[in-house]
């Protein structure tokens, strides 16, 4: 009974998986009907940019990104040398005294908007020549915001391979749904909304002092934003014809813990949506990526538990083992990333089966399908398989450094799976922003 119950999980999640990545693949790679285009007046957009503890010499980058337009910056408790690359450029600069964070940064500049859009813009983020004409291209009557496409600073760090693969790992899903004008967020990096759109949460205490769920919590602008604007019968869409260049994290840490904040606020928007049946708003992509993607982790834990656990997986503890477990391990992470059902765990029992055997791969598919049944052994098989769509999506998706990118960056993949997991446990814990 145990094991047909299991089998059925396995086929329904080889299922749900095939449609999850064969769907977005294929939107991510085709192109959609080409829509009617705004004519664009950049003087008719005013960017708003807070700043902290920022590198002046790239801080000055994206001001002559922006430097065209109307411009505020905001110092978040820092006055020089912002205050003087400001005026150097003919913007206004706004001191804080005390630091209150992006939030009230943001709320601060907005109030000296008066153009029809704005464009909120990181003090990292320096903008293509030519990106705000695209993006006002996209803004029609029911387009609330734009965001354009995230690409990263090589700042020769492994950081950057980690950041670069994660977002074009992100763009697959991000183009399926802004197709249809449901971006799962537009990006705090760069968006530009129209100013009424979005008025009413900025100058709002819920945008200063976020509650989700009722709750007091510290969580990311961008997505309360997105979120506000698909609420409120707008579109959000990446134009993906537009460029923006932001810095990635300087390190692992800072790449974990990135993917910590964003992984949080999107369980909590996540589980406001079911709650207050926002989602059903959204769209039938948007509704079925959401609880697939906010799903997938209980499921990788769940059937880690149930192949640990309940069918009595062990660990040699030879200490020749430990050699051929770090082999298994990267073979296992490789399943892992075409899979993502199959717990690296089981590597495990196969390495303490096959001790003192080097060809340890081999003889783990064939001890894979002699102890399990063929059923079991082919819906493993399959799913990883059905992922393939998606990994040809990811790799048309990066265009620079492709090999170090796709190779290095994978590791990301088991950095994500572990900030999911963090995340989950310490979902209604305050630990501050995990910023500079």
């Amino acid at each position: 009974m145990e094991d047909s119950i299991y089998l059925l999980f396995l086929t329904v999640s080889l299922v749900i998986g095939f449609l999850y990545f064969t769907v977005n693949s294929y939107l991510a790679v085709t192109e959609g009907k080409e829509e009617r285009r705004v004519k664009p007046d950049i003087r008719e957009v005013t960017a708003v940019i807070p700043v902290y503890n920022e590198d002046p010499e790239l801080f000055e980058k994206v001001i002559k990104s922006v430097s065209k337009i109307k411009f505020v910056v905001v110092g978040d408790g820092c006055s020089d040398p912002y205050y003087s690359i400001t005026k150097k450029y003919g913007g206004e600069f706004v001191h804080l005294k005390k630091r209150s964070g992006k939030r009230v940064a943001l709320a601060e500049g907005f109030k000296r908007v008066r153009t029809k859009y704005v464009l909120f813009l990181d003090s990292d983020t320096v903008l293509e020549e030519g990106a705000l004409e695209q993006m006002l291209s996209s803004m029609d009557e029911d387009v609330g915001g734009v965001s354009p496409r995230i690409l990263m600073m090589n700042n020769g760090k492994l950081s950057y391979y980690y950041a670069e693969f994660f977002e074009r790992m992100s763009e697959v899903l991000q183009r399926a749904l802004s197709r249809q004008g449901k971006a799962a967020v537009l990006y705090g990096h760069c968006a530009l909304y129209k100013r009424e759109a979005i008025k009413g949460l900025v100058l709002s205490k819920d945008f200063v002092q976020p509650k989700v769920l009722g709750m007091r919590i510290l969580i990311g602008d961008d997505r309360q934003l997105t979120n506000y604007v698909l609420n409120h019968g707008y579109k959000a869409k990446i134009d993906y014809k537009a460029i923006a260049y932001t810095m990635p994290p300087k390190d692992i840490r800072g790449f974990f813990n990135q993917l910590i904040r964003w992984t949080k606020a999107n369980y909590l928007y996540f589980f406001e949506d079911v709650l207050k049946g926002t989602i059903v708003n959204k769209g039938t992509l948007y509704a079925f990526n959401a609880f697939y993607t906010n799903v997938l982790p209980l499921l990788v834990l769940g059937t880690t538990i149930y192949e640990s656990a309940i069918l009595g997986l062990k660990i040699d503890l030879d200490p020749q083992t430990y050699v051929r477990l770090t082999v298994h391990l990267i073979y296992r992470i490789l399943d892992f990333v075409m899979s993502g059902v199959v717990p690296i765990f089981v590597a495990a029992k196969h390495v303490g089966i096959h001790n003192g055997d080097p060809n340890v791969v081999l003889h783990v598919w064939r001890r894979t399908f002699s102890r399990e049944s063929l059923l079991t052994s082919s819906i493993h098989l399959m799913s990883s398989l059905s992922t393939l769509p998606f990994a040809v999506a990811v790799f048309r998706m990066v265009d620079r450094d492709k090999v170090k990118v796709i190779t290095i960056g994978s590791i990301a993949l088991v950095a994500q799976m572990a900030a999911a997991v963090y995340a989950l446990l310490t979902l209604w814990k305050q630990e501050g922003w995990r910023t500079r």
